[in-house]
């Protein structure tokens, strides 16, 4: 009976497992971001490049308060592998060391349904949950800019 509630014990446990958190796990687009030299704390200046489907592709915001990176990579902390695709336009966001460099570290193509991916690798894509809401507002703001001059 004792081997029986040892097993059981170790099934749940091992059920479990993958549920719990992680502290030293990062999730992958994190990693891939990293591994293009730009981090949360590494980034200065993030610029945010419309698209065609949505207020134009030669709309530009560039993002440089440090609550709205940090809210922007809030979601892709959150981000998960992800296969469902609309079809949208993509927005770029352009990652910067600082605010006075003029080529981006890392660019990454955001969609509709919140789905990211690098530009040369579209299979390999990620859903980080908000990230829409955050942009919309600074693009329709920046259109509204642009049209009422």
């Amino acid at each position: 009976m004792k081997k029986h509630l040892f097993a059981l014990c170790l099934l749940v446990l091992a059920g479990c497992q993958s549920t719990l958190p992680c502290p030293g796990l990062r999730p992958a687009l994190v990693q891939k971001l990293e591994n293009r030299g730009v981090s949360d704390a590494g980034t200065g200046k993030i610029i945010l490049v419309g698209s065609e489907g949505g207020y134009g592709g030669d709309l530009q915001v560039t993002i440089t308060a440090n609550f709205l990176i940090q809210e922007i990579w809030d979601t892709i902390y959150q981000s998960r592998p992800h296969k469902r695709w609309a079809a949208s336009g993509f927005r770029k966001l352009r990652f910067y060391e600082d605010d006075e460099s003029e080529v981006p570290v890392a660019e990454l193509l955001v969609n509709a349904t919140d789905r990211c991916h690098f530009d040369e690798d579209f299979d390999d894509s990620f859903r980080c949950p908000g990230i829409n809401k955050i942009l919309e507002p600074l693009l329709k703001s920046e259109y509204e800019k642009r049209k009422s001059r």
